[in-house]
Formats: C-alpha cells, structure tokens, sequence
C-alpha cells in the first residue's frame, strides 16, 4: 500500500482498472429507485445500470454517503496500516460528499491523532473529477509526502 491512501466516491468515474491498479479507495454513492437503494458500484454495477436505465418509468434519485461512511472507509484504511489520507471529492457546489467527508474528517481528530486526513473539494464532476484522482494516486504511489499532495491537488483547483 502507497505511504498516503488516496479516497474518493463512486462519482469519479474512473474505470475499475485504475481504481485497483492504483490502489484507490472509494466510498459508494446512494442511488435510490423508487423505495429501493443501490450502493453505486456495490449493489449495482456500471453496465447494470445502464441497462436499466433506458427502462425506468421515474429517474433514479442519488444521494451523497454520509459521514459515517466515510468514517468507515478512513477507519478500515487505518486498520490496514494507513496513517496519511488525502480524500478528493465531486464539487460541493452540487453534491454533498465534500462536507461529509470534512465532517467525517472532525470527526476522527477529536477521536485519533495518529490518522491525517486531508479532504479536497475539486469544483469539479465525472471524468474531470476522476482524472484528479488518478493523478494523486500515481503521486501517492509515487511517495509524495500528503502534505505535499495536498498542495499540490488543493492549490491548483482554486
């Protein structure tokens, strides 16, 4: 495992091969059919999906993860020996997951001091979103410093 775990969301849409080939972690976005719900990627594959979609009488509806599983995610990274997170996330402007995964992020200061976790909002969605991702994990895999990762990612998406 790279020294600094790189976190997203199912949002990335970074193909499956590059999630595992550069050790990216992610946390599932909700996606509600009806009363039904979905963990994207889970629950419910890409091509599953997209079979289904053409069918559907009502669009599904999403949902952000919560908190909690962003706590999940970063506590199950630490289990496995990570002490340096930097969780990149969809824009805040349209989604929620950035301030999930902040408060996810309060929420083990208070509880561990041993784990950083460094939280970036992209401004961005899709593809945009995943590349960033994609590209913080070849640093990571690489042995930049998280410091050094978060600056470098943080600084140049305002």
């Amino acid at each position: 495992m790279p020294r600094v775990a790189i976190v997203t969301d199912s949002t990335a849409s970074i193909p499956e091969n590059l999630i595992e080939n550069l050790e990216i972690h992610w946390v599932p976005y909700y996606i509600h059919k009806g009363q039904e719900a979905w963990r994207d990627l889970v629950t419910i594959t890409r091509k599953n999906f997209y079979e289904w979609l053409p069918t559907a009488n009502q669009l599904p509806q999403t949902a952000s993860p919560g908190p909690g599983d962003y706590v999940q995610m970063y506590e199950s990274l630490e289990v496995q020996g990570v002490h340096d997170i930097v969780s990149i996330h969809m824009t805040s402007k349209g989604s929620g997951a950035y301030q999930a995964a902040k408060a996810a992020q309060g929420m083990l200061l208070e509880a561990r001091r041993n784990l950083q976790v460094e939280v970036i909002d992209t401004l961005n969605v899709s593809m945009c979103h995943g590349w960033m991702v994609i590209e913080a994990a070849r640093s990571a895999l690489a042995g930049r410093s998280p410091r050094r990762l978060y600056l470098r990612f943080a600084v140049s998406f305002r």
